[in-house]
């Protein structure tokens, strides 16, 4: 017998539904979770694959609510759009909050997390605003100027514009180089270095 993950949808969520149906059958990655089948019976349905260790909001949060992927609104996929959900997983998991902020329980208002984090990296010191944003369950057991470092890595992948997102290759070196280093490294002087960039794009 196999088990199945079943997510349960409105028919006025249809456009996200199809969306979704129209990527997993096209698409099919080590990562992404495989579709085993759907129905519209009143509601609509997705089966999916199940994941036996969870997915990354039950590790951070112990919640089994995802958030509406990009792919779902608009039913394609890009390395670019696949970059962008990068900087969201990287400022969710220094944050350990949802991509979708509530203000507190009793209020509507709610801030994406993209502009939390934007709001902070843009002040001239970012640093006590920035640990605010931090996992609270981390303490102060973490250095500071890897978070920030890690933040603008993310601040890079969820650019406006998706021509002016790293590739992939561009961000492994950047997370290598902050892993196994002590220097100083911020996104900006990586990107002016272009023979580095040049040769991680491939040229």
């Amino acid at each position: 017998m196999q088990k199945a993950a079943i997510k349960k949808m409105e028919v006025q969520d249809s456009k996200e539904f199809f969306a979704e149906l129209k990527v997993l059958t096209h698409v099919h990655h080590l990562n992404l979770v495989r579709l085993i089948g759907y129905c519209v019976e009143g509601s609509l349905f997705v089966v999916y694959e199940y994941i036996e260790n969870g997915n990354l909001s039950q590790h951070l949060r112990g919640s089994g609510e995802t958030t509406c992927p990009l792919y779902a609104q608009y039913g394609d996929v890009s390395p670019k759009l696949d970059v962008f959900a990068f900087g969201v997983v990287l400022y969710e998991l220094i944050s350990a909050k949802e991509a979708i902020v509530k203000a507190n329980d009793s209020s509507a208002e709610s801030r994406g997390l993209i502009a939390l984090f934007d709001d902070v990296l843009n002040q001239p010191d970012p640093g006590e605003d920035l640990r605010k944003l931090v996992d609270p369950r981390l303490g102060e057991d973490y250095p500071l100027d890897s978070v920030r470092k890690v933040a603008q890595l993310a601040k890079a992948c969820t650019h406006e514009n998706p021509q002016a997102r790293p590739s992939m290759r561009s961000i492994v070196v950047a997370l290598m180089t902050l892993s196994s280093s002590t220097e100083d490294w911020d996104v900006g002087s990586f990107y002016e270095n272009k023979a580095l960039v040049n040769l991680m794009s491939g040229r």
